[in-house]
């Protein structure tokens, strides 16, 4: 694979001009967990043993979660990032007015997306 274009389904999506009118963007997965690792040393907050210290009603990094692919940028140094939106989900959602944070337009790891295929699309942006 030549360094200088993406993998194959990661082909460059064209960068809308403006956010009223964007392009159509590509439906993919997002792996929460590459952009929230669990910190190796532990969190001061830490329960007992080193467990975290669990918040019912808290929200859920981890595991990977439907997200609209906008555009593909470089880094100076080349590597792939995707500009994407997705929602971070709450663990308990009847005692929140939403089911979790809207992330928009944020720029993440080229390995935290993968494609989505299959039923249920989600819609793209309005």
């Amino acid at each position: 694979m030549d360094e200088k274009e993406p993998p194959r389904w990661r082909a460059p999506i064209a960068y809308p001009a403006s956010s009223r009118d964007p392009d159509r963007p590509r439906a993919v997965w997002v792996d929460l967990e590459a952009l929230f690792p669990p910190d190796p040393d532990g969190d001061p907050s830490d329960g007992p043993g080193g467990e975290p210290a669990a918040v019912p009603g808290g929200l859920v990094p981890f595991g990977e979660v439907h997200g609209l692919l906008h555009r593909w940028a470089r880094t100076r140094d080349g590597r792939w990032i995707a500009v994407v939106s997705y929602r971070l989900p709450y663990a308990d959602v009847a005692t929140h007015s939403s089911p979790g944070i809207e992330v928009k337009w944020t720029p993440v790891p080229a390995a935290a997306v993968r494609p989505y295929v299959g039923p249920g699309r989600p819609a793209t942006e309005r």
